[in-house]
């Protein structure tokens, strides 16, 4: 019985860690695409500021 909680707990542990892991992962790389999206979008205000000539934008 001592065996079967103790591998349980193992299983659950292991479980819980892999799951953590991912959502890590998965975390990081909606990280990355903000980042990624914010330099476009960083670009493309710089862009229309220079070609419409503005200077004092927000």
């Amino acid at each position: 019985m001592i065996r079967r909680c103790t591998s349980f707990v193992s299983l659950t542990i292991s479980v819980t860690l892999s799951a953590l892991s991912n959502k890590k992962i998965i975390l990081k790389e909606v990280i990355n695409n903000v980042e990624k999206y914010r330099h476009l979008a960083d670009n493309a205000f710089e862009r229309v500021k220079s070609e419409f000539q503005l200077e004092n934008v927000i």
